[in-house]
């Protein structure tokens, strides 16, 4: 992502470095305006701004639940039940199931947990790197207190006010979760 950030930049900026460095910051924090106000970059817009936020809460949380032990204590308390390739793997799918926080919550901390049982029981890492996506992404799609929920109902809130439909877009997505067969990224 980052090179591809570096690239457009470079592109933006004609090849020249310094003024993709300028491009960048005025991507970033944003570019003084002819009536000299400052025209908002990525950062500086409030939305983005709680997003990056809410990530470095959820990445403190998650070096905070390791530097305790808890996920080790957790892994060992696991570990002594689990002992084969598929009970790693099921393991894996029902605490990735539990934890409907987010769906980077919920793969970080169950891949803190379980990397352990699962080099234990030689299973490789991209099987449990697949178990955690397929599980997690899945089920936050799903439940209704997830942080993907409340992202997706905004964007249909937008959607539904550019279209001229009246209703609560939270009861909507309820409503089309059940019928939703399989989830899909958005």
């Amino acid at each position: 992502m980052s090179i591809g950030i570096a690239l457009g930049c470079f592109l933006l900026a004609d090849l020249n470095p310094l003024g993709a460095l300028e491009t960048f910051v005025e991507m970033l924090i944003g570019a003084p305006a002819e009536n000299g106000t400052l025209t908002p970059g990525a950062i500086t817009e409030t939305d983005n701004m709680l997003v990056l936020l809410s990530m470095v809460m959820i990445g403190a949380l998650i070096g905070l639940l390791v530097k305790s032990g808890a996920s080790r204590a957790f892994a060992n308390y696991l570990g002594h039940r689990v002992n084969t390739k598929k009970r790693t793997g099921i393991m894996a799918s029902v605490v990735g199931t539990l934890l409907l926080i987010d769906d980077y919550f919920d793969s970080l901390t169950n891949g803190a947990i379980m990397k352990e049982i699962s080099d234990k029981n030689k299973v490789p890492r991209e099987k449990l790197a697949y178990f955690l996506d397929s599980t997690t992404y899945a089920v936050c799609q799903i439940s209704p207190i997830s942080s993907w929920v409340a992202f997706i109902a905004s964007l249909l809130a937008a959607g539904m006010m550019s279209a001229g439909i009246e209703g609560n877009a939270y009861q909507m997505l309820l409503h089309l979760a059940v019928k939703k067969r399989t989830p899909t990224r958005v």
